[in-house]
């Protein structure tokens, strides 16, 4: 309680200022935040710049559009404020603990309210009177429309519940992009700049609010994925209509979709490599945890549970994710090598136990699994029932057999279980044991993250014997 305390504490400092509550609480993290500024602000730009003729002639519209922003964003927090207090309000009732959790522990005040309104009342009364003076009274008339839109959709957002919730989470985008439409020209129409923006609307209810109401682990990791595949369909969509417009003798329309065409390829290239970036960075850490080691419950394990968790204590590491081989348990003797894990941890070390599959010539680890289930080895899907019993769902040591991708199911059963895996394994060198090569499973994680970002990232170590755990040190 004394932690969530400061937390609150922490937050509080940014409820008073406006804007900073909206970016410390969803988009600290810089993947958020370059989507919602190259997915929604720069594709606003883009359209503003394009639909007047030049970033000269744009320069009122710029400004008109800022203007109408910053209106909008501080209406749009206090939504964002109102939602997370009465999330806490009823967590806190159920009596759930959310660790971490980056909502308001305490409810504010009224006074607390009172400040806020009065802090966002005074912007508004400075933003519009410019931009009456600046622009017309239909344009002014719209930016209000949205915001008045925007708080309708917040108000039901927290009314409706799961799967509705994904309709007002599709609101929220559009009324952003809504922002927009009054200080676009006439190279660009109405017509045209919703067609433009509908797909990227689509993706970004899909890629986060759809994953925000589902409670299915293996969904809401997969929001990344959803995000590119989503963005590659829209490029996509955006060729054909390009196409179709050039065919049917416009050529400035279709200009200005070619346009949209470029930024949005820029957008993905650039979002796959600090995807890849990113992942990277978090395996280069240390944090005294280690994945992936077999013991002699394991018919290729070379130690016992004593000798890996005497190994783990010469070195330091606080805690190491097993995964013995499905086909070497039973229900029964799952049970007996959890009771043993746990008879041999501590305070300072903790054996997590878990089970590696074999999924289509593929290795899944279910790790910190609280119960053996089978699960079929041509039968992807069945990954799917590991989620509620497992902490992480990790595809091992990636690879694919050059020698079948003539095979078209083994191929489309690879992707399957890639696709259901919340996250990849990175083997840090070449098993003593195994003799298995690391540099091939590098090599198709770096593939599935220029071909599919947004993955968990973990580095393993595949230990086997007690020489594996000196050449992990």
């Amino acid at each position: 309680m004394v932690e969530a305390q400061k937390q609150d504490v922490k937050l509080r400092k940014a409820y008073f200022c406006p804007l900073t509550y909206f970016f410390v609480t969803r988009y600290s993290d810089p993947g958020p935040l370059y989507i919602y500024l190259a997915l929604n602000i720069g594709f606003c730009f883009l359209a503003i710049i394009v639909s007047n003729g030049g970033l000269t002639a744009s320069l009122s519209a710029i400004s008109g559009y800022l203007s109408a922003w910053l209106a909008f964003t501080v209406v749009y927090e206090l939504g964002y404020l109102m939602n997370d207090s009465l999330s806490a309000e009823r967590e806190r009732a159920k009596g759930i603990k959310r660790a971490g959790a980056r909502k308001p522990v305490l409810t504010l005040t009224y006074g607390n309210w009172i400040w806020l309104l009065i802090v966002r009342i005074l912007i508004l009364s400075c933003v519009f009177p410019f931009m009456e003076n600046q622009f017309s009274i239909r344009q002014c008339l719209w930016v209000g429309g949205a915001i008045a839109s925007m708080s309708i959709t917040f108000a039901l957002h927290n009314i409706l519940f799961p799967p509705w919730r994904v309709l007002t989470f599709g609101g929220l985008y559009a009324s952003k992009y809504l922002l927009c439409i009054p200080f676009l020209g006439n190279s660009l129409g109405v017509g045209m700049f919703g067609i433009l923006a509908a797909p990227l609307i689509l993706i970004q209810t899909l890629a986060y609010g759809g994953s925000r109401v589902s409670g299915n682990r293996e969904y809401r990791s997969r929001n990344g994925i959803i995000l590119s595949d989503m963005t590659v369909c829209a490029i996509f969509l955006y060729l054909v209509y390009a196409v179709v417009l050039r065919a049917a003798s416009h050529p400035d329309n279709a200009m200005a979709v070619w346009r949209f065409i470029l930024y949005l390829v820029a957008v993905d290239i650039v979002y796959r490599a600090i995807s890849l970036t990113r992942a990277l960075r978090s395996v280069a850490g240390y944090d005294g945890i280690k994945y992936h080691a077999h013991t002699s419950y394991s018919h290729d394990g070379r130690m016992n549970l004593g000798d890996l968790r005497d190994g783990m204590e010469g070195h330091g590491w606080r805690r190491f994710y097993l995964a013995e081989h499905a086909e070497d348990f039973d229900p029964e003797s799952y049970e007996t090598y959890r009771e043993e894990c746990k008879r041999l941890s501590s305070e300072n070390v903790r054996l997590v136990p878990g089970i590696e599959y074999n999924v289509c010539f593929q290795h899944v680890l279910a790790l910190g699994l609280t119960r053996f289930i089978p699960v079929r080895d041509d039968c992807p899907e069945d990954i799917i029932k590991l989620y509620p019993l497992a902490e992480r769902i990790v595809w091992a040591h990636p690879s694919v057999s050059l020698r079948r991708l003539y095979d078209l199911k083994y191929v489309w059963q690879t992707l399957r279980v890639g696709m259901l895996c919340e996250a990849v394994e990175w083997n840090n060198r070449k098993s003593a044991s195994t003799g298995r090569n690391a540099l091939r499973s590098k090599c198709v994680c770096v593939a599935l993250y220029l071909i599919r970002p947004g993955r968990g990232l973990i580095s393993a170590e595949d230990v086997h014997s007690y020489e594996d755990i000196k050449l992990s040190a």
